[in-house]
Formats: C-alpha cells, structure tokens, sequence
C-alpha cells in the first residue's frame, strides 16, 4: 500500500517555499523525485527569494556586496554575480 500523505520537511522549513506547496502531499516516489529535483538547491531558493521581493524584470543590488557598491542586477545577472563572486553563500 502506497502511502499518499507525506510532506516535504524541507519545503516546511524553507521560507522561500510558497505557502501553498508548504503542505503538498507527496506519494512515497513522488517525494523521492522531488528531493532529487533542483527545488532545494541554493540557487533556487535565492531565485526564490529574488522573486518573493521582486517580479523576474525587477532589478537589485546585491547584498553581499559593499554597501557603497552602485552595481544593479536583474534576476539572471544578480544568479550569475552571487554563484561567482559569493561562492560561500551560494554553498550554505
């Protein structure tokens, strides 16, 4: 028997996770596939997080840079700046 009720403890925990899917339930292969998806990986949840504050044409700066930096990024560039000049953040 297929158990049809189990959640993601990650996407519980991950507040970039829209409320919505925080409670999805999962089959025992389903889970398993979405686990190994790209879903919890850093760069998501940073894109995650880009998009909770901003739409995908909205623009930033970066917040691991100085602060007098005047660089602004859109969603695609700000990904690329933060995975190759914040190695560290995008490995927590």
């Amino acid at each position: 028997m297929q158990q049809n009720d189990l959640t993601c403890i990650q996407c519980r925990l991950d507040g970039t996770v829209p409320f919505g899917k925080k409670d999805s339930s999962y089959t025992r292969s389903l889970l398993n596939k979405h686990l190994k998806s790209n879903y919890h990986t850093r760069r998501e949840q940073v894109r995650r997080a880009f998009n909770i504050d901003k739409d995908d044409k909205s623009q930033c700066k970066c917040p691991c840079c100085p602060a007098d930096d005047e660089k602004i990024y859109l969603q695609t560039a700000f990904l690329a700046h933060v995975e190759s000049e914040h190695e560290t953040t995008m490995s927590f």
